[in-house]
């Protein structure tokens, strides 16, 4: 039901560990997940990525030749996918046991809505703080006039969008 893309470059090993092992311990367990190597220079990713590899068969590896930077690998990472829905994550996030559950369910739910995201909490150090996103389609709409108010780690959307409408990230633009 679920392809998970996620680009690696230079996030810290422990980081990355738990940010994997976040995606693997979803209480929904229908996915694939595709990590991109963006850092092919760098040894321990390899390294973490081809153990999590030998221990959940859901994972799929690109390795790219070069740094070619986050929208490329997440292009990359898109043409690959083979699910209805496509989450994404990040390297250096976490994610709640019940995510996949959650917004599955709700664009299941909801035909009308092409993708879903939460709320955050930002850590700094020994401190954090709770980030309250819009939930209204309208607020949602309002706000994204001011700023950006989706968390990108933390959306599903529906495959079809890119494919249909043959929508990319821009690569031009180093995140989006």
């Amino acid at each position: 039901m679920i392809s998970v893309i996620m680009s690696i470059y230079n996030e810290p090993e422990d980081w990355i560990k738990s940010s994997i092992n976040s995606i693997l311990d979803q209480t929904f367990k229908d996915f694939e997940f595709i990590i991109i190597n963006d850092n092919p220079l760098k040894k321990s990713n390899s390294l973490i990525l081809n153990y999590f590899k030998s221990i959940d068969d859901r994972i799929f590896l690109i390795t790219n030749k070069k740094n070619i930077g986050l929208t490329k690998s997440l292009n990359k990472g898109v043409k690959y996918s083979s699910r209805k829905y496509i989450a994404r994550m990040d390297a250096d996030d976490i994610c709640f046991k019940n995510r996949f559950e959650l917004q599955l369910n709700f664009l299941e739910d909801n035909l009308d809505y092409i993708l879903c995201g939460s709320s955050r909490i930002d850590f700094n150090n020994e401190t954090s703080k709770e980030i309250i996103l819009p939930k209204k389609d309208e607020d949602i709409k309002t706000e994204l006039l001011l700023r950006n108010c989706i968390t990108h780690s933390s959306v599903m959307l529906r495959s079809c969008v890119f494919k249909i409408h043959n929508i990319s990230y821009d690569e031009n633009i180093k995140k989006s």
